[in-house]
């Protein structure tokens, strides 16, 4: 998948002052290809997350164009919009978003299942995962609060890759976790790039895990320079 921003700009109203606006990003224009390891760095509340939920059709900018594979987001219908997040794209987040009422099994397979995937096909996909994740089975039957914080992470980006996304963004997915865990989660990512041909938009603070992709941006100022 490739996806274009063109002269993105995004502003936000001033809480509690009317005539009060704040402009977060300005005439941003980044372009994604498929196979693309791009992170993006700065300082907490430069515009990162505000960054990867445009790129992600989390939100919408104030100004400017997105594209994906040559087509233009805004002519695109509701549903498609939402076809397009839950089959081509894979959020991984700093805080997990795990369903603590579900296993860890369960909350990988969810994508599958809300999709109407076949129980027996769904589960199958999973064991696949664990496999390339190196999840150890016995994990699956746990629940999210018997899990390390590594482990949360490693069952997000399985939940993440279900449905075989072509574009993963990552919002700080090492932010909780301890020196080992990050080392791990790092290594994934590179694996990915490495093994599945994913397009991997990364935002993060840890300048090392910046350093393992193709091509790394900083925020400053609303702008995006190339670091």
């Amino acid at each position: 998948m490739k996806q274009e921003l063109k002269n993105i700009k995004k502003t936000y109203k001033m809480s509690g002052r009317a005539d009060e606006y704040v402009e977060v990003l300005k005439e941003i224009n980044l372009t994604i290809n498929q196979g693309d390891f791009v992170s993006v760095i700065g300082r907490s509340g430069c515009g990162k997350t505000t960054l990867l939920k445009i790129m992600g059709l989390l939100t919408t900018p104030s100004e400017g164009e997105i594209i994906i594979n040559g087509v233009q987001v805004k002519e695109l219908w509701k549903d498609e919009l939402a076809d397009l997040r839950r089959k081509k794209m894979g959020f991984v987040f700093q805080d997990y978003f795990l369903l603590d009422q579900l296993t860890a099994l369960d909350n990988i397979i969810l994508p599958g299942l809300l999709d109407k995937m076949n129980g027996d096909a769904a589960q199958n996909r999973a064991l696949e995962l664990a496999d390339y994740l190196e999840i150890n089975e016995k994990l699956l039957k746990k629940y999210p609060r018997e899990l390390s914080g590594g482990e949360k992470q490693r069952m997000a980006i399985a939940r993440a890759l279900f449905n075989d996304p072509e574009f993963i963004l990552a919002d700080e997915p090492t932010g909780n976790l301890d020196d080992q865990s990050k080392r791990n989660v790092e290594g994934i990512f590179k694996k990915m790039h490495d093994t599945m041909n994913k397009s991997i938009l990364l935002v993060t603070h840890d300048i090392d895990f910046a350093k393992l992709s193709e091509t790394c941006y900083r925020i400053k100022n609303g702008l995006l320079i190339l670091d």
